[in-house]
């Protein structure tokens, strides 16, 4: 899977589960409490659905490090190897 594919599936994710971020633009650099105004139920459940939708396990302590996008993505490219193509 592509990082352009990961960072769709991502800003999906954050989209479908935080009213908040809905209209906001969601990049790679976007800060998730600062700039989407996340809250720790958000994070759940947006991890919660990257790893139903990627088949992956995202352990949650891992939600504390998460401060960007691209902290989601990083961390969703090790699960994919580290080209993060498919």
């Amino acid at each position: 899977m592509t990082d352009h594919k990961l960072l769709e599936v991502i800003e999906k994710a954050i989209r479908e589960e935080s009213e908040s971020a809905r209209g906001l633009r969601i990049g790679v650099d976007s800060l998730l409490v600062e700039d989407l105004g996340l809250d720790s139920l958000d994070m759940v459940a947006i991890v919660l659905k990257l790893e139903d939708q990627l088949q992956v396990d995202i352990g949650v302590h891992e939600i504390k490090n998460f401060r960007s996008v691209a902290d989601l993505l990083e961390l969703l490219e090790r699960h994919y190897g580290t080209s993060a193509a498919a």
